[in-house]
């Protein structure tokens, strides 16, 4: 008799048993369970927003990183294909992307994106000194990751070469708009010469330039002949244009 009652409980305790391991709560579900949305779709969908937002861009050499969403996050399954993009048109940087579902109970979430991208860009080649020109010998074009801290990096050889450096140039570095200027084509106390025309005529004339001048610049020249102080736009090395 005792032997039926020890089986009888044995069966018991192991029944209940069963049951406390085969029942999870819903509280405690997965975002991987049927249900929900994983969180892996959601990355995928960003990724594919990226890509295509450097396309868009021109770019086609770049890396990025999508920041994971929180593990713990639920979304209900979509029912149909996630739509994502990228917010603004900025193609480096810390970005944001949005990704949704679209059927008849709609959800949003937001993701974290990490972009650069890389491109030939002009380089110094050696060191440059403060307000020496810059000749074509003194730059290399390499590959350069670019970011926020740097993406308004010149580009073009063009728009370097002949430039004077504002300060200190370090070999290997990049160029900025910020880090050069135009070089002086006319300097205080040089005789230039003074040019006005129109469509029919044009005299020439000498003067005394009474500033330094770059391209652009409009300079004070003290006109030899009559002595009178005009103003002018220096065009060209020693060239002051007047008006007629």
């Amino acid at each position: 008799m005792k032997c039926l009652q020890i089986s009888y409980i044995l069966r018991v305790v192991v029944a209940i048993l069963s049951t406390s391991f085969s029942c999870s709560p819903s509280v405690h579900a997965k975002s991987s369970d049927p249900q929900y949305h994983k969180l892996d779709d959601i990355s995928l969908a960003a990724e594919r927003a990226v890509h295509q937002h450097m396309a868009q861009g021109g770019k086609t050499d770049y890396e990025f990183e999508i920041y994971k969403p929180n593990t713990r996050l639920k979304l209900r399954l979509c029912s149909k294909a996630l739509v994502a993009e990228v917010a603004g048109r900025e193609l480096t940087g810390k970005a944001t992307i949005k990704v949704q579902c679209k059927d008849n109970k709609p959800w949003k979430l937001f993701v974290s994106a990490e972009i650069a991208y890389y491109e030939l860009v002009p380089v110094s080649t050696t060191g440059i000194a403060r307000g020496q020109q810059i000749s074509a010998a003194q730059i290399e074009n390499v590959r350069v990751r670019l970011t926020n801290a740097n993406k308004n990096v010149l580009s073009s050889d063009a728009a370097i070469i002949g430039k004077v450096a504002k300060r200190y140039i370090a070999k290997g570095k990049t160029f900025s708009p910020q880090l050069l200027a135009e070089p002086k084509l006319v300097r205080r106390g040089q005789q230039v010469v003074l040019i006005a025309k129109n469509a029919a005529l044009e005299v020439r004339m000498s003067g005394k330039a009474l500033a330094d001048g770059a391209r652009g610049d409009i300079i004070k020249v003290r006109n030899n002949s009559s002595n009178r102080v005009v103003e002018g736009i220096v065009t060209r090395l020693g060239i002051v244009q007047i008006q007629m």
